[in-house]
C-alpha cells in the first residue's frame, strides 16, 4: 500500500468491506457533500481507499476530484467470516499506521467482528483521529434478549466491552435519533466527544424522464430480506392489479405484473428507475429502530413518496421531511386503503417537486453533511 502524502489535515475515506455498487451511493454522497460545503477549500482534496470495483461505481466527477488508492477487499457475498475480518483489520491498521496527527480517517463500512480486532490492536499504535461509521450492525446490540453468539449484535456488544477499558476510536451514526440511543445504551464505552452524527448524504435526483402510465407505479427498493416484509409487498400487488408493482435493487428491476426482469448497469440506471415510479413501499416488519435504511433515503432522493410500516427510521425521516414525503401505517390493510384513496394518490403524483425541493435544506442535504464531515477534522460539533 502506498504511503499517504505529507500534506497536513487530510480527509481520508476508507471502504474496507464492500465491493462493486454496495453502499457506493453513501461514499459518493460524502465526497459530493465535501465539495458542496466548501470543505475542500480548507482541507483540500479527499482521499479514497477502496476496492477497484467499488471505486468504478462512483461518479466520474467524484473520482476525478479525489486521490484514489485501491486496497484488497474480500467480496462480502463469500461470507468467509474469519478471513473477512482479518482482511479488513489489516487494511485499517495499515491506514492507521500511515496517518499523521492532523488527518482524519473515516471507515464507512466495516464488519462487526473486525471492530473488535481493530480496537485491540489500535492500542499499540499512536493515537489518531479514526472514525468508524455504524450502520445496521447496531440493531442486534439493542435487543432485550442477549444476541446470538456470532451475530452482528454479539460482535458489536463485544466491541463496546473492549472499549470500556479505554478507546481512541470514534464512532459516527447516520442520524441524531440513533446517537441518542447509543448515548443511552453505551454510556461506559462512548464518551460525548467520541460520538458524531454524519447524516446519510442525499441529493435530489429528478431522473431523465417521468412515466406517462395512467396507473400508479409502486416499487420495493433494495434486497428482499426477512425483516423487510417483502411478502406484504407481494400481497399488495395481488390486491391492486390496477397498479404497477416492481422491485428495484440488487442490480435488477423486476416487474411483478409481467414477471419480466432487466439488469441495471449503473447507479444512474438505478436512480432513473426509481425516479420513474411514484411510491416506494417499505413494509419493514422488524429492525431499523437504530439504523437508517439506505433504500429509503435513495427513494426520497428520487422524489418518491414513501408508504411504510412504523419503524424508528421512518419516523425519523418523517420528522425531517413531513407527511408530504412519508405516510406511516400499522397494517397491510391500511396501506391498501391509502393506495385506493384518490385524494392521496393525487397528493403523491403532484408533490414530487416539493419533495425534491426539501432535500437540500434538510440535515441530509449535501451542504449540511459536508459541514458535519468538516467537524470531524476540527473536532467541532457542527452537525445541524
Amino acid at each position: 500500500m502506498p504511503q499517504l502524502s505529507s500534506q497536513p489535515g487530510r480527509m481520508i475515506f476508507a471502504e474496507v468491506s464492500k465491493v462493486r455498487h454496495y453502499h457506493s451511493t453513501v461514499m459518493n454522497g460524502f465526497i459530493e457533500a465535501w465539495y458542496e460545503s466548501g470543505a475542500n477549500r480548507t482541507w483540500g482534496t479527499p482521499y479514497i481507499y477502496a476496492h477497484e470495483s467499488f471505486i468504478a461505481c462512483l461518479d466520474d466527477k467524484v473520482r476525478a476530484n479525489s486521490t484514489i488508492s485501491y486496497i484488497n477487499v474480500l467480496d462480502p457475498d463469500k461470507r468467509q467470516l474469519v478471513r473477512k475480518a482479518l482482511v479488513e483489520c489489516i487494511a485499517i491498521l495499515k491506514l492507521m499506521r500511515s496517518l499523521r496527527a492532523s488527518d482524519t480517517l473515516l471507515v464507512t463500512t466495516v464488519f462487526p467482528t473486525t471492530m473488535v480486532l481493530v480496537e485491540i490492536f489500535a492500542k499499540m499504535l499512536p493515537k489518531r483521529n479514526v472514525v468508524i461509521l455504524q450502520h445496521s450492525e447496531l440493531e442486534d446490540a439493542f435487543l432485550e434478549a442477549p444476541p446470538k453468539l456470532g451475530s452482528y449484535g454479539h460482535a458489536n456488544l463485544l466491541w463496546h466491552k473492549v472499549r470500556e477499558f479505554g478507546s481512541s476510536l470514534q464512532i459516527a451514526v447516520l442520524a441524531e435519533y440513533i446517537a441518542e440511543g447509543v448515548r443511552s445504551r453505551f454510556k461506559r464505552s462512548v464518551t460525548a466527544d467520541q460520538l458524531h452524527v454524519l447524516p446519510m448524504p442525499m441529493k435530489a435526483y429528478a431522473g431523465k424522464s417521468r412515466h406517462n402510465n395512467p396507473k400508479l407505479k409502486c416499487c420495493f427498493v433494495g434486497f428482499n430480506t426477512k425483516v423487510k416484509g417483502y411478502p406484504v409487498f407481494e400481497s399488495l400487488a395481488q390486491r391492486n392489479p390496477d397498479k404497477v408493482f416492481l422491485t428495484i435493487g440488487g442490480g435488477t428491476v423486476q416487474h411483478l405484473n409481467s414477471q419480466t426482469k432487466k439488469e441495471l448497469i449503473s447507479p444512474d440506471a438505478f436512480f432513473d428507475e426509481l425516479a420513474a415510479t411514484d411510491i416506494a413501499i417499505f413494509p419493514y416488519v422488524s429492525g431499523y429502530e437504530y439504523s437508517l435504511s439506505a433504500a429509503a433515503t435513495d427513494a426520497i432522493s428520487a422524489g418518491l413518496h414513501l408508504l411504510t410500516f412504523n419503524r424508528g427510521c421512518f419516523s425519523a425521516l418523517r420528522r425531517a421531511f413531513g407527511p408530504e414525503t412519508i405516510t406511516i401505517c400499522d397494517t397491510e390493510n391500511e396501506m391498501h386503503q391509502y393506495l385506493n384513496d384518490p385524494e392521496w394518490n393525487d397528493m403523491v403524483r403532484d408533490g414530487r417537486q416539493r419533495r425534491l425541493n426539501k432535500i437540500s435544506a434538510s440535515e441530509f442535504g449535501p451542504k449540511n453533511v459536508g459541514q458535519a464531515l468538516a467537524g470531524l477534522m476540527t473536532g467541532a460539533d457542527v452537525t445541524p
